[in-house]
């Protein structure tokens, strides 16, 4: 059940305010491409949170993304929805020396259009740590549907582990890459995916447009999961309200 936010880092924190509420909020969005594939083409995805409180170093903040899977069938329709995904929760950050730790929940749901292959529903836990420009996160899933039940089974667990690296200045480059393994009752997956932006940092937000490479191991549309290459064009921005 992969996630409509993968990539994305979402850590109030990193914008530098003072304590109160509603002081940092972010938001992306992205279009990507299926190439070579008629049957899952088009892959449109949006996101943002909201940082609820900050107090002494530490940050409560809910977040929530969702993602549109669509075909071209050609002909008279070019752009045909087949899925939507979508995921909300809250996340707790703190910092702890130089690094900072996260905690919280999400909940994804995942359902077909005009058709039924697949119904995701998963629950999860998380926590992880994040230091400069690398990053590592557990998921534990409490709950989780895949109905009706695919070749992999269950989803348990998952491990998310990530690296970067960006010039200085208020206006440069950076690039990244990481992988996801997906623990199931009857096997694993794997998404590798990697990034490359154009950043640049005002008074008032910081603003990036990126692409980027995945290969995404069950794009949950069939009963038998199937691996696909997706590449990505985005936006993504952070600050008081999210952009300029």
């Amino acid at each position: 059940m992969p996630s409509p936010a993968r990539g994305i880092t979402v850590n109030p924190l990193l914008y530098e305010a003072g304590d109160g509420y509603l002081r940092v909020s972010g938001v992306w969005a992205m279009a990507g491409l299926y190439p070579g594939n008629r049957g899952l083409s088009f892959s449109i995805r949006i996101g943002g949170f909201l940082e609820l409180a900050r107090w002494g170093g530490n940050s409560v903040a809910i977040t929530a993304s969702s993602e549109v899977l669509a075909s071209a069938p050609g002909g008279i329709i070019s752009f045909h929805p087949l899925a939507v995904r979508w995921e909300e929760g809250l996340l707790a950050t703190g910092l702890a020396g130089e690094m900072f730790w996260q905690a919280g929940f999400l909940h994804s749901c995942k359902h077909d259009v005009d058709t039924l292959r697949r119904i995701l529903v998963g629950t999860r836990l998380i926590g992880g740590m994040l230091y400069e420009h690398a990053q590592a996160f557990a998921h534990l899933y409490v709950y989780a549907t895949d109905y009706p039940e695919a070749r992999e089974g269950k989803l348990l667990w998952s491990l998310e582990v990530r690296g970067s690296w960006g010039t200085h200045g208020n206006q440069g480059v950076s690039a990244d890459g990481g992988f996801r393994i997906f623990g199931y009752r009857n096997g694993l997956g794997l998404d590798p995916r990697a990034g490359l932006s154009c950043f640049t940092r005002g008074d008032g937000a910081n603003l990036a447009g990126f692409v980027e490479y995945e290969h995404v191991h069950d794009v949950g549309l069939y009963e038998k999961p199937e691996g696909m290459n997706l590449f990505q064009l985005g936006l993504r921005a952070l600050g008081p309200w999210g952009f300029f």
